[in-house]
């Protein structure tokens, strides 16, 4: 049940050098490629959706902050009122 002391290596198998060999394994070539073609486009979309995550969590935010400052404008003209219906006493 150990492991074998010998390296494995990688190398090229086949007439036209079609297949990468490693060990015992043999691994088309064409197939090594469109797995790397599809693993990148995974990151790409991936990255992709990312993006638009943090654009859609920027959106909220700057929703919740335009409706918390029209909320703040129209506490800030009841203080007004407020302070209009009193008189200033001067210190």
């Amino acid at each position: 049940m150990g492991f074998s002391s010998r390296r494995m290596s990688i190398g090229f198998g086949g007439p036209d050098h079609d297949f990468l060999v490693y060990g015992s394994y043999r691994i088309a070539r064409y197939k090594l490629t469109e797995l790397f073609i599809a693993e990148h486009a995974l990151r790409e979309l991936t990255q992709l959706e990312e993006k638009l995550h943090h654009r859609a969590i920027a959106l909220q935010k700057a929703i919740a902050l335009e409706s918390d400052g029209t909320q703040l404008e129209k506490a800030n003209e009841q203080l007004e009122e407020a302070q209009s219906q009193y008189p200033r006493k001067d210190l």
